[in-house]
């Protein structure tokens, strides 16, 4: 049994365990040799030090490595096992994903970025395990068609951040141009693409897989893109020190999404 497999086991074995999913890329697919495994642990109980303390007994003899309750982001154990390989284990609760897919599926509420990739989560990972049946149903309850007013709202509050409102990303990247402010611009890029995916994915009627692979997922999936949108996200990410060369990048995003937004209806 390889050493994913026996981990995937004992984590199905805890008590607390309602569920054990493979997300990320192995999951759909397209992992590669530097995929590491995402897992998705969902337990009755809320994650605590004594939680910690139970899970470390059945998964740190698995490992050369490991760092237990971890809370950067969510809940996690961050470990390497025995064979190198790396794995992300996230915990998470039944009740914190019915309540964020009835915000958004059924109330339409809008993020600032990667709206629906939760949802995206929820329906592509692969069940290892799940004791009653309730990650399933949780599936099939919310595989439904992309709602109007959800992609309505991710329109209008990407378009805000983008380039409609004062506190939009595209002023905000050249008044950090003018400060030369190079931290500035990356990070304020960075929220601008990220803005910029949620409505692409949106106008596709398509969940957001996540901030990996995105050019090459929408490439593949989305039959409603700007002109030049790979073109243009490269010429813009590929030298912050070219002020002239990222805004007018920046300028050529915002201009042509213009145009596919005024084409679909939505200006």
């Amino acid at each position: 049994m390889a050493d994913i497999d026996r981990l995937i086991s004992e984590l199905s074995s805890l008590k607390t365990t309602s569920a054990v999913v493979i997300g990320g890329s192995r999951a759909y697919g397209v992992n590669d040799e530097l995929s590491d495994y995402d897992l998705y642990v969902y337990s009755d109980v809320k994650p605590d030090k004594a939680f910690d303390n139970e899970r470390g007994k059945v998964i740190e003899p698995l490992c050369s490595y490991a760092e237990i309750g971890n809370e950067y982001w969510e809940h996690e154990d961050n470990i390497i096992l025995k064979d190198g390989t790396h794995v992300d284990i996230i915990y998470r609760e039944f009740e914190m994903i019915e309540h964020l897919m009835d915000l958004q599926l059924n109330k339409g509420f809008a993020f600032n970025n990667y709206t629906t990739c939760f949802w995206f989560n929820l329906l592509n990972t692969k069940i290892m395990y799940d004791r009653d049946g309730t990650y399933k149903e949780l599936q099939e309850k919310f595989n439904v068609p992309y709602p109007e007013l959800l992609r309505k709202n991710i329109i209008t509050r990407s378009k805000a951040l983008i380039f409609e409102k004062l506190p939009a990303f595209d002023a905000q990247i050249e008044k950090a141009y003018a400060r030369n402010d190079i931290i500035s611009v990356n990070h304020r890029t960075a929220e601008f693409l990220a803005s910029y995916s949620d409505m692409i994915f949106a106008l596709n009627r398509i969940a957001h897989p996540g901030e990996k692979r995105i050019i090459a997922y929408a490439l593949k999936y989305c039959k409603i893109l700007p002109k030049d949108f790979a073109e243009n996200i490269t010429e813009l990410l590929s030298d912050f020190s070219d002020k002239e060369k990222t805004l007018n990048a920046m300028h050529n995003i915002v201009n042509n999404l213009k145009d596919l937004l005024t084409e679909q209806g939505e200006m």
